[in-house]
């Protein structure tokens, strides 16, 4: 797999009577679409623990720098009439760009099954740190001019950035937490400071899991 430095996530909540074409639409066009462009490496889509009508879709490219060129600001500007009708059903969109500035171990043979997602807002990178549990711990901070393109796409779903400038994937293949958040019995506080989130850091803490991954044909 390529180095990838940059990485465009997107949250959004899609009401149940959508899920099916939703999903179509991201599996057969969106995501094959997105990956055919230079300088993407690889589409995933997430789908929280706790709520299963709120996604998070996200592309692994080689820089952040990628998400603002030629190829992918055309497309976002050229949206499909499958992608206008798909791109309404988005509600609570948060949509940003980030840098990755640091990585804690190796990532897995095959994409991440789970993801704790971690935001938070100071800049300053912590220690992470792997266990049974965790794989993997990637950092990254917001890039704010890809965050804030103005395009035909975002004038559809109306996302904007998130408020917290920091995001953590640590990624994990344990089953385990993920019965457990479905019965509202994990600690996600507890479980991110086992891998090193600091005592006292604000965070806003998700479970997801993965629904699909397609890699770029060039990867």
């Amino acid at each position: 797999m390529k180095q990838s430095t940059g990485l465009m996530v997107f949250w959004a909540n899609i009401d149940p009577e959508n899920w099916l074409e939703y999903q179509q639409w991201h599996n057969c066009q969106h995501i094959p679409e997105r990956v055919a462009i230079e300088g993407f490496h690889i589409g995933r889509r997430y789908r929280s623990a706790a709520d299963p009508s709120r996604f998070m879709m996200f592309y692994e490219t080689q820089s952040p720098e990628s998400l603002q060129g030629a190829g992918y600001l055309h497309a976002l500007s050229n949206p499909t009439a499958w992608t206008k009708k798909s791109l309404s059903w988005f509600r609570n969109g948060a949509r940003s760009v980030y840098r990755r500035r640091r990585v804690t171990n190796e990532a897995y043979q095959h994409e991440a099954p789970l993801l704790l997602v971690i935001r938070y807002d100071t800049d300053q990178e912590w220690a992470a740190c792997t266990n049974a549990t965790v794989r993997r711990v990637q950092q990254y901070v917001m890039d704010d001019s890809g965050s804030n393109v103005k395009t035909t796409e975002q004038s559809i779903h109306g996302a904007v950035p998130t408020a917290r400038r920091c995001l953590a994937l640590a990624e994990s293949d344990d089953s385990s937490i993920l019965e457990a958040a479905r019965a509202g019995a994990i600690d996600l506080l507890a479980l991110a400071q086992a891998i090193g989130l600091p005592d006292g850091q604000s965070a806003d803490l998700e479970l997801y899991w993965l629904e699909i991954a397609i890699k770029s044909p060039n990867s």
